[in-house]
């Protein structure tokens, strides 16, 4: 297993120009480059196409788990989870390695959209005390039945257990035709609200 290992700049190459609502093209060569993908294929999913590659940022293995464009006023706009996996190690228990891949994700998404500030969602009684759900402040959905269904943009984090050993999980959601570009900044549409309504993402 070949472990292909993610800088700053690469990581930060992938999710600014989905941010930034850029073309499909231009978004794809980045991933095929990447991700190291026969350049014929349009993946919505980078688990079952990276066969003998491992991809990693800050030790976390990086996979594209859902990536579609859907059609919106007239334009194409991305829908993406991105997910980060990591075996727990006795050093984590010092630092938890989630922190630093949070903070890049929430540092990152500032920057693109203006005045972004996260909401934490009450999780008592969810059954998972490792299980912490941040989403676009003012977007939240009271309605949702799934995670990717309770904001336009939600950064979850958790831990599972599998065959004996702990992971930690981070999931990063972005609905994207609720947004839209306006002097360089990423916004979210008037009309969001019936937009993610009736088309938020439902296939996890």
């Amino acid at each position: 297993m070949i472990n292909n290992r993610l800088t700053e700049q690469e990581f930060e190459s992938i999710l600014r120009p989905i941010l930034r609502l850029e073309t499909i093209e231009s978004i794809y060569q980045t991933i095929y480059g990447l991700f190291h993908l026969p350049i014929d294929k349009r993946p919505y999913t980078t688990k079952t196409e990276s066969k003998g590659i491992l991809t990693t940022y800050k030790s976390f293995e990086l996979e594209i788990k859902h990536l579609t464009w859907v059609e919106s006023d007239s334009s194409e706009h991305p829908r993406l989870v991105l997910e980060f996996t990591k075996k727990k190690s006795l050093l984590d228990d010092v630092v938890n390695p989630t922190n630093k891949i949070v903070s890049d994700l929430k540092r990152l998404s500032s920057s693109e959209i203006p005045d972004l500030q996260f909401a934490v969602l009450p999780t008592v009684g969810f059954g998972h005390e490792s299980l912490k759900v941040l989403y676009q402040k003012s977007t939240y959905n009271p309605d949702w039945e799934k995670q990717h269904r309770i904001s336009p943009l939600t950064i979850v984090k958790t831990m599972i257990k599998e065959k004996g050993k702990e992971y930690y999980v981070i999931e990063y959601c972005l609905t994207a035709e609720c947004y839209q570009r306006k002097t360089d900044k990423t916004m979210l549409k008037e009309d969001w609200k019936e937009i993610f309504k009736y088309s938020a993402p439902s296939w996890i």
